[in-house]
């Protein structure tokens, strides 16, 4: 909270926030996990990226990766996800790496997923492949977090047909957003939309990092894209986080 600085009339209260750990080699150990404050929910997942390594490293990673999810204070499966800014030739392994995961998923979870396409795109084509792979374990109506999202109107609108229980988080990218793009963000519901830092990437103009601090910067950056206030747009993504990490 304190890496960087935030103007007074930027500065905000924050109430809640989720705790991602997707790189096996750094995973928190019961004690740091303990010393997290309760309102902190905790994700354990692999980075899609993970999947360029060896079988056996993979293997192990997912092993860790097992072992952590039953820890009790891990309510939040991810991120996981797919990665096609990465080489074509890594694509299959994060597939096939995603299904060593994904039957380790219960209802307690909350999934957040990571979905990047190609360098450039939007990811219509990474999107609908990870929804046909997640459409073969996950349940319909489990709760989805789409972290990050950068999708267009079309991605929306199948991932809400195959998973209705989707939320959409936006950071500071969406001050790069094609029309598209733009469209989808304009698009989601007020229940269904969430606000993110993914701290320490996306920093706001003029910092080196991004911080939780700086949220209201993404609720100032959406607000303007959706034409309303950044009150509004804090106040329902506080009661969509509340409803989606603490009903579980």
């Amino acid at each position: 909270m304190d890496v960087v600085p935030v103007e007074e009339s930027r500065r905000t209260s924050l109430v809640g926030g989720v705790s991602i750990y997707c790189d096996p080699e750094t995973y928190p150990t019961d004690q740091h996990l303990r010393d997290l404050p309760q309102y902190i929910s905790v994700g354990v997942g692999i980075h899609p990226r993970h999947a360029r390594y060896s079988v056996v490293r993979v293997n192990q990673a997912v092993g860790r990766f097992q072992n952590l999810l039953a820890n009790p204070r891990v309510a939040v499966f991810g991120k996981v996800g797919l990665d096609h800014s990465e080489p074509m030739k890594y694509w299959a392994y994060q597939v096939e790496m995603l299904e060593k995961m994904l039957p380790f998923l219960e209802d307690r979870h909350v999934l957040v997923i990571h979905c990047r396409g190609m360098e450039g795109d939007s990811g219509t084509e990474a999107f609908l492949l990870l929804l046909h792979v997640l459409k073969r374990y996950v349940r319909t109506h489990h709760p989805i977090h789409l972290h990050c999202f950068t999708g267009n109107r079309y991605v929306q609108d199948r991932w809400l047909e195959g998973f209705p229980r989707t939320y959409f988080g936006f950071t500071n990218k969406v001050s790069t957003f094609s029309p598209d793009q733009i469209a989808a963000l304009q698009n989601v519901e007020d229940s269904r939309l969430l606000l993110e830092t993914d701290a320490p990437y996306f920093p706001a103009p003029g910092s080196r990092v991004s911080s939780p601090s700086q949220i209201s910067t993404v609720a100032e950056a959406v607000a303007a894209l959706r034409g309303t206030t950044v009150e509004h747009v804090l106040e329902i993504s506080v009661a969509n986080g509340k409803h989606l990490y603490q009903s579980q």
